[in-house]
Parts: structure tokens; C-alpha cells; sequence
């Protein structure tokens, strides 16, 4: 077996007979972790640069506002039901609160003992 030659690559040599190999190349791509070669034209990472470019081109837009744009045609369409459960779910999560931690007393400095709070 032959070691890496190149980080996104990894290849191995099967010796068929004596002076006979076969060489086994497997990609690995840096932007997705796919089974293809960083520039291939199937990698969902270039396939949505290359949205970008596009829409910066024809729109004649800033590229922060292209990449919005390609990502919000992406992005899954939530029913309002849905948005509106999720925001009542993230509500009540957050007004929950433990006072089961929290006392009526304090600790001044200068004392030894706790004191209430009046």
C-alpha cells in the first residue's frame, strides 16, 4: 500500500503479480467530505457558489447580498404553524425559570450570619 500523496487524495497500490499494479485513487473533497475531487462539478458546495456568482452577475448585486439571496432559495419553506410553534416553544422556554436557588437572605461583609432582606 502506497501512503498519501496529497491530503484530499488517498492512494493505494494493489500488486497484482510481481511488477504489475493497480493504483486505487479515493477523493476525498475539502469543502464537503464527498467521495469526489474539491473541484468537481457535483461537490452541493461549488454547485451553490457557483448560485452565488450567478446571481451577482445577473442582479447586479454586492456578493454578501448574492450569497443571501442563493441561501434563501436553499433554504426549506416552514408553514406559518410551524414558525409560530417554534417561536411559542422558545417563549416558554425562556420564562421558565428555577427559583428553588434564589433566598430572601444576604451576606453582608461585616456579618457572620446571613440576613434577611426587608
Amino acid at each position: 500500500m502506497v501512503g498519501r500523496l496529497d491530503p484530499t487524495v488517498s492512494t493505494f497500490a494493489v500488486k497484482l503479480c510481481e511488477d504489475v499494479y493497480i493504483y486505487i485513487y479515493i477523493y476525498n473533497c475539502v469543502n464537503c467530505g464527498g467521495n469526489h475531487m474539491a473541484s468537481s462539478k457535483e461537490c452541493p458546495v461549488w454547485v451553490h457558489e457557483k448560485k452565488v456568482q450567478q446571481i451577482k452577475a445577473e442582479q447586479g448585486c454586492s456578493f454578501p447580498e448574492a450569497r443571501r439571496l442563493a441561501t434563501a432559495a436553499t433554504q426549506p419553506v416552514r408553514s406559518t404553524a410551524a414558525v409560530v410553534k417554534s417561536s411559542a416553544t422558545n417563549a416558554n422556554a425562556r420564562k421558565m425559570v428555577n427559583r428553588a436557588d434564589q433566598t430572601d437572605l444576604t451576606w453582608p461583609l461585616a456579618a457572620s450570619n446571613p440576613v434577611a432582606i426587608t
